[in-house]
């Protein structure tokens, strides 16, 4: 009696002659033994999936998924390898597919198991396997470097394409207004407001705007939601929230940002603009923002593209996605690996920021200062801290012994900071503009903050209080000590001292365009980005205080973050000189990249 395995494989030969199908007489179980049985062996650079997902950056185009599937099939080993190899390598087109996709289909090139090829467009994200629908899927690449080697797959975005969404970070702003060009054909389709006021903080506004080009009825070939920024003392206020929180089936997250994050989940539009971003309206889809928007662009590409159980949060993004994360001058997000779809997995994506070739740190007596600038500062504001005060005490002592005063300075940073953050968010806030100055509270703390002015300013605090006072006074030229004038954006850095994780995803250091000390760095792939880029915590938290502070104090404008200005990112990327950036709508003033040193 022939075998039913046989004669599947004799029909399977006849169906491709007589146009007659055999797959239902078998059953789907010794189907799938069938094409199991032909196996490949991993060198090729294509592969076939019967479980779990094709990632995007691992996709088949439509274009290449015939040639795709001869490769595997030809790297098929076993007795039913020639089989296969003679269903498929006689083929000169696929035997169909729709590019709308279709339900129970995986996204992507497929080989069923009753011989077809075909390729489907986003649908239900159905995993590969399903009713036999088996993924061709390209093979991840492997990278060997110096000291090891790891498997890894291209997830670098060309500068092209990261210019492409550039200007949309900046044109999410209300006060932004940027030249048509820098849109590169996006158009704004919807905009997510959210609205908040306080008799503390006043009155704030943060936008998502979904931006879409190439559209043909509702699919649309490009998509893009930009964030904004810190724009108000709102948004400030999440920037020093560093407790964690869970999100999105992470567990220690930036309680800020994840805040924020929700804040637009709640507003009445929400749902359509995440609509727009899904795979089934959107061929590419990019999350954009700089600063505190690139921080919620990066949670929204891992909620939207999570796979699994991720809680509460995942029912605001109903649907497939595969977004492309792009962000400026990003924070870290999380304490915890933030991945693309599942874990280990890298996001096609990039992270920009200034950086610069030298690399500064404070050497042990202003760190020992710094520290103790803390400890008075928590004391003039009622908030005495014993283990800081008693981790100081440890350091000082091994002060003389390198080694030791490292590792002892770090676990401070990383142990005992963040709640000092915390503890002096009422003060920070005013320092920079965020809170009602009160003399009376500024009392207990002026020795500290004028060890802090003189730690990193040629000017002492007293000799600034009278200009500050009495504005019929000149103020005096104030000058940055070497340690604390650099030319890399601070706060992609800020956060690395509490072991705060990035995304995964391609680190990309940019010079700063006014300054003279370019990175020599390539590009950092994903898989060790999550702590790029590093720098020592005092400095820039001192610089960035005094960035946002000094200005306002000394009556030169606005404070921001240290080389932070979205306009230096702009410069730098697409090479155009000053007066480039785009100007303020309401005020008329151009947007500037200042000369490194504090912003």
């Amino acid at each position: 009696m022939v075998s039913s395995a046989k004669l599947c494989a004799f029909c399977y030969v006849l169906s491709h002659v007589c146009l007659v199908r055999c797959e239902a007489s078998v059953t789907p179980e010794r189907s799938s033994r069938f094409l199991a049985e032909s196996s490949t062996e991993p060198n090729g650079p294509y592969v076939k999936l019967t479980s779990g997902h094709c990632l995007p950056h691992l996709q088949v185009s439509k274009e290449d998924c015939l040639a795709a599937a001869k490769s595997v099939v030809d790297e098929m080993t076993g007795s039913w390898a020639w089989i296969w190899q003679w269903l498929v390598g006689r083929k000169t087109e696929l035997d169909g597919g729709r590019d709308s996709g279709y339900r129970g289909r995986p996204h992507g090139c497929t080989l069923h198991n009753g011989g077809n090829v075909e390729w489907w467009g986003h649908s239900d994200n159905a995993e590969c396997g399903h009713w036999n629908y088996n993924c061709v899927c390209k093979r991840e690449e492997l990278t060997t470097t110096t000291t090891t080697t790891t498997t890894t797959a291209s997830f670098q975005l060309s500068r092209d394409e990261i210019v492409s969404v550039l200007g949309l970070a900046g044109a999410v702003h209300e006060e932004v207004d940027i030249e048509s060009q820098h849109f590169h054909g996006f158009q704004e389709q919807l905009v997510v407001e959210d609205v908040h006021s306080s008799a503390l903080l006043g009155e704030g506004v943060d936008h998502a705007r979904v931006y879409t080009k190439g559209c043909t009825g509702d699919f649309c070939e490009h998509c893009a939601i930009a964030f904004t920024a810190t724009t108000d003392q709102w948004d400030f206020m999440e920037d020093l929230n560093i407790s964690l929180t869970p999100f999105c089936g992470l567990q220690e997250v930036h309680a800020g940002f994840a805040q924020e994050m929700r804040t637009y989940m709640q507003q009445s539009n929400w749902a359509d603009a995440v609509n727009l971003m899904s795979s089934q309206r959107c061929g590419k889809a990019y999350a954009v923002g700089t600063s505190l928007g690139g921080a919620i662009a990066s949670l929204f590409a891992f909620c939207a593209n999570r796979f699994g159980d991720s809680g509460d949060d995942k029912q605001y993004f109903p649907g497939s996605f595969n977004i492309i994360p792009v962000t400026f001058g990003a924070p870290a997000i999380a304490k915890e690996e933030v991945y693309n779809g599942e874990p280990g997995k890298c996001f096609r994506g990039a992270r920009v920021g200034i950086q610069q070739a030298q690399s500064l740190s404070l050497d042990a007596e202003d760190t020992m200062t710094s520290l103790n600038i803390i400890s008075s500062l928590l004391r003039g504001v009622g908030k005495p801290d014993a283990n800081l005060d008693s981790g100081i005490a440890q350091l000082q002592q091994n002060i003389s012994n390198a080694a030791q005063f490292l590792t002892l300075r770090n676990d401070i940073i990383e142990l005992e900071l963040p709640d000092t953050i915390i503890a002096m968010t009422e003060l920070l806030m005013t320092l920079v503009g965020g809170g009602q100055a009160d003399l009376e509270k500024f009392m207990p703390i002026i020795l500290p903050l004028n060890d802090l002015s003189m730690l990193i300013t040629n000017t002492s605090l007293m000799t600034l209080l009278g200009p500050i006072l009495n504005e019929n006074l000149p103020m005096p030229a104030i000058g940055t000590k070497p340690d604390f004038a650099f030319e890399f954006d601070a706060v992609p850095a800020l956060l690395s001292g509490f072991k705060f994780k990035h995304p995964m995803m391609p680190f990309h250091p940019i010079r700063h365009p006014e300054g003279v000390d370019p990175p020599v760095e390539e590009v950092v792939q994903c898989d060790v980005s999550d702590y790029r880029p590093e720098a020592d915590f005092l400095q820039v938290l001192w610089s960035s205080v005094a960035s946002l502070a000094f200005p306002a104090l000394t009556r030169q404008g606005t404070g921001n973050f240290p080389n932070h200005h979205l306009c230096c990112y702009f410069r730098s990327l697409t090479g155009l000189p000053a007066g480039s950036c785009g100007m303020n709508p309401a005020t008329q003033e151009a947007y500037v990249c200042d000369r490194p040193s504090w912003r």
